[in-house]
């Protein structure tokens, strides 16, 4: 919800300023576009912290992060969402930065899909590890060619 917030807040608050700038003073290459680009740089960098997680915030012994940084696809849709709105309005200032972050996005998806991955084959190893897998008399060769033979 914090990520969503601070999309939310470049989409309404920063673009406003941006436009009132641009009214009062009329030029394209005044302090609003480093201004812009620290903005947009604030997001990435807070996107990149809490989207992407560290080696160091995995859980001991796992490849899985730890429960408090992780987020599910609907999460990450709902902040990609408000990103892609913040960039469309920020667009009219020339400020679109959708591209900078999408393979943010695109790289959490895909660690959330090994994560999920991983699970099931770990969850299908320990119910196979349940069963006893000694062959069977009646499932034998053997067993087969006495019932042709009658």
């Amino acid at each position: 919800t914090a990520l969503k917030t601070a999309a939310d807040v470049l989409r309404t608050h920063v673009y406003d300023i941006g436009t009132q700038y641009q009214a009062l003073f009329q030029q394209d290459d005044g302090p609003l576009v480093p201004w812009l680009n620290q903005q947009i740089a604030w997001l990435t960098d807070l996107l990149r912290a809490h989207i992407l997680p560290e080696a160091s915030q995995t859980a001991p012994g796992s490849r899985l992060p730890a429960a408090s940084n992780r987020l599910d696809a609907a999460s990450l849709l709902a902040i990609l969402r408000q990103c892609t709105q913040a960039s469309t309005a920020l667009r009219r200032l020339g400020a679109v930065f959708l591209p900078a972050v999408q393979g943010l996005f695109d790289a959490r998806l895909e660690q959330y899909c090994c994560e999920l991955l991983d699970v099931a084959l770990l969850t299908f190893h320990a119910e196979l590890g349940r069963y006893d897998w000694v062959p069977s008399v009646a499932l034998s060769g053997g067993g087969a060619a006495a019932g042709g033979g009658a």
